[in-house]
């Protein structure tokens, strides 16, 4: 197994103190990236080692309930899984690099319970919000084969073509010319959208259904369920019909959770299962050149973890 994350699992006695998300991620990474199978019994073994929990029996109780979570992603998601649960095992189906949206997900959920991950990899995020914006546009094209997807290319840096890209929403979406008298570059910054979402008509007129998607490839996705500001996009491409939000993260949600979040977000939620469950569309979704650059991106990273938990 790989080296236990620093945070979410807290030393639990009495009362239960991981973070099942995490426990979930770290048993799911460690089978992806290092053992073929791995059963409860080694899992429980593993905390006990390393005096997360004193006893066994209560170990076993969230071991129980990451099984299960485990079991419940997996169907969710079908065959975009490179894992399956069977009884007392779970066992590796793929290799990592033949799942690469299943493997690039799970590092940008589990690289925040490393401490040590920034250090080592930095704070440029650039690279991994791109990669991770085409794989959301390359899942909704798979789901909703009849919408169309605009990236606006903010992952590069580019907010010196806020002008341009407000231009181009709205020439896709709004009514008229943008009013842009309010945002400046400074201000562009805070616009939030990275794929504009939309099912156009045959008659070629405005008033259609549309989505503004922001891809929260971070741990701190929770603070940007109500971004992007549908009032203030509103005001700068005048639409006639109200825009929609989405918000798609690479992080599995809880039943509980996603039903919070879908209320939050007022709109729609794309969670990890979720996006992964374009396979159970069309197997080969994610494209070709997408798949080999989250692989050269994940490589150094999965060396990294396997030389740390040596």
């Amino acid at each position: 197994m790989i080296i236990l994350p620093n945070r979410g699992m807290s030393r639990s006695v009495n009362k239960h103190q991981i973070k099942l998300e995490i426990l979930t991620e770290w048993i799911e990474a460690s089978i992806l990236f290092s053992d073929e199978e791995i059963s409860r019994a080694e899992v429980c073994d593993r905390l006990v080692e390393e005096e997360t929990y004193d006893s066994q029996d209560f170990a076993l109780e969230m071991v129980d309930a990451a099984w299960n979570e485990i079991e419940r992603r997996r169907s969710l998601c079908s065959g975009a899984y490179a894992l399956t649960v069977d009884g007392e095992w779970i066992r590796r189906t793929d290799a990592w690099d033949s799942k690469p949206a299943h493997v690039f997900c799970t590092l940008l959920s589990i690289s925040a319970a490393y401490d040590w991950w920034v250090t080592e990899f930095g704070r440029d995020y650039t690279e991994q919000g791109e990669l991770f914006e085409i794989l959301t546009a390359n899942a909704l094209e798979t789901i909703a084969p009849d919408w169309q997807t605009f990236l606006t290319g903010w992952s590069k840096g580019n907010t010196d073509g806020f002008s341009a890209i407000a231009n181009e929403v709205c020439q896709l979406v709004g009514d008229g010319d943008p009013d842009l008298d309010m945002w400046n570059k400074d201000r562009a910054k805070d616009m939030t959208l990275d794929i504009l979402f939309y099912r156009p008509f045959p008659d070629g007129r405005q008033g259609f259904p549309y989505f503004m998607v922001q891809c929260a490839s971070g741990a701190d996705w929770p603070k940007k369920v109500r971004d992007p500001d549908l009032s203030v996009w509103s005001k700068i491409i005048r639409p006639l019909t109200h825009p929609m939000r989405g918000v798609a993260i690479p992080h599995c949600c809880s039943e509980r959770e996603f039903r919070q979040y879908c209320v939050k977000t007022e709109g729609l939620l794309l969670d990890r299962c979720r996006l992964l469950g374009a396979s159970q569309i069309k197997s080969a979704w994610l494209q070709e050149s997408v798949a080999d650059r989250i692989k050269v991106w994940a490589s150094p990273r999965i060396d990294k973890l396997l030389a740390r938990s040596k």
